[in-house]
């Protein structure tokens, strides 16, 4: 990643963080987090990974029916010619590395038991 889109995914993470607090009633959601904005090279797209301790695919649907207004946050406060378009997606790295250590965990076992 080049540093400009760098420095933009960091910008972009802070001001989303704190747009969201204020905007999302989180109270269905649990905590709600954005855990990484990947810009694109061009600075034409930002995907923002985001997670909640409930209702994870209702949290993403949520947002993107809040694009406009979150869009428009960033927008005004990035102070770029041309901002990222704002994409929201689930972050599942959690499941993701749950799962590759459940699959080590029954491979040691596999690996003792033939010992």
């Amino acid at each position: 990643m080049k540093e400009r889109a760098r420095k933009a995914s960091s910008l972009i993470q802070v001001i989303l963080s704190e747009a969201i607090h204020a905007e999302i009633d989180a109270t269905s959601f649990g905590m709600i987090t954005v855990r990484r904005v990947k810009v694109s090279d061009d600075l034409g797209w930002a995907k923002v990974f985001m997670s909640g301790l409930r209702n994870q695919e209702k949290l993403v649907e949520t947002l993107n029916k809040r694009i406009y207004y979150l869009q428009g946050v960033v927008n005004r406060k990035l102070a770029m010619r041309k901002s990222p378009r704002l994409r929201f997606v689930l972050d599942d790295t959690a499941e993701y590395v749950e799962k590759i250590e459940k699959l080590i965990k029954k491979a040691k076992g596999e690996l003792v038991d033939s010992l």
